[in-house]
């Protein structure tokens, strides 16, 4: 597990990990973006606070697209098996 700094929100994170670099990046340029954007959008000052709202709605974006996935799968199942029916 290789040890890797990353800056969120202005502070300093050292973080262990076994990700690559990039995708290391790419997560902490993201959580400092979605920070930033609620930051701009609420009147909350303290770092904790928007820290959980971000927290919130990245957790809620993943529960709507693991919810999407899950019914493309059972769309995707039911044609399987009608090309299954069609091809007996």
């Amino acid at each position: 597990m290789k040890v890797r700094e990353v800056i969120i929100y202005g502070d300093k994170y050292r973080l262990r990990t076994d990700e690559d670099d990039e995708l290391v990046k790419e997560v902490a340029d993201y959580l400092n973006t979605k920070m930033r954007e609620v930051e701009k959008h609420s009147n909350i000052l303290t770092t904790s606070k928007i820290a959980v709202l971000t927290a919130f709605n990245i957790t809620a974006d993943y529960i709507k697209l693991k919810n999407e996935l899950e019914n493309s799968n059972k769309i995707i199942d039911e044609l399987n098996s009608k090309l299954e029916v069609i091809q007996a």
